[in-house]
């Protein structure tokens, strides 16, 4: 990332039908986009706004995404070429001047490069736009490490049930006429603990989300009112 001092950690990487940022040290990414329409060519971060990433794809469409405004899809798309968009590079003044006066030069499989001059709007900051997306990824990363963690004693907990399922069939004893209603039954309580499992994996995921959006809330009517 740009701002090395407070994202240096994060990294963009680009393939298929999708982008992912990653931390170092993770081994899984922290944000990952859908997939789209069209696969994903090549990609940078925005060397002046840190929550802004340029995307070119396939069909030679520059996608923009804010992922303070939304993540679920890109803020703004523009047809650039007829073929894919395989490289970009930023050309910005020196200086507090780099607010104000930047170039993106885009190329093509065909060879051909595409210079834009962009607007302020995909220059400038805005005000804690920097601490917001810190925010931003350290919710992220807390919410993969949380699944991740959670996806690990789920998995455990069903191989104890697999297990204890193994001893009762090797313990069953062909007169007994009840054992082939028991392992049902025992099979039974496996999809039930698995049910069970997501749900809880789902409300705690809920109650984060809900107290996130709440913090984000308190810290937009702070800012306002300042």
């Amino acid at each position: 990332h740009p701002c090395r001092d407070e994202l240096g950690d994060y990294f963009l990487t680009v393939g298929d039908w999708s982008f992912r940022i990653w931390r170092v040290g993770t081994p899984f990414p922290v944000v990952a986009s859908p997939c789209g329409a069209s696969q994903i060519t090549c990609g940078r971060w925005s060397p002046t706004r840190p929550s802004i990433l340029f995307i070119g794809t396939e069909n030679g469409y520059l996608q923009i995404w804010d992922l303070l405004d939304r993540s679920h899809e890109p803020t703004f798309a523009h047809s650039v070429s007829q073929c894919a968009l395989t490289s970009m590079e930023f050309k910005l003044n020196e200086g507090r001047s780099k607010f104000t006066h930047q170039l993106l030069a885009l190329g093509d499989r065909d060879g051909v490069m595409h210079i834009y001059e962009l607007p302020r709007v995909l220059i400038k900051p805005h005000e804690k736009e920097l601490r917001s997306m810190e925010r931003y990824l350290e919710r992220e990363l807390k919410r993969v490490q949380y699944f991740a963690a959670r996806w690990k004693v789920r998995q455990r907990e069903l191989e104890e049930l697999q297990a204890r399922m193994q001893q009762d069939k090797i313990d069953e004893r062909p007169e007994d006429a009840g054992a082939k209603g028991g392992a049902q039954a025992q099979g039974g309580k496996v999809e039930e603990a698995n049910i069970f499992a997501d749900e809880l994996v789902f409300q705690d995921a809920k109650k984060q989300f809900l107290k996130d959006l709440e913090e984000d809330e308190e810290d937009g009517g702070t800012e306002a009112a300042k």
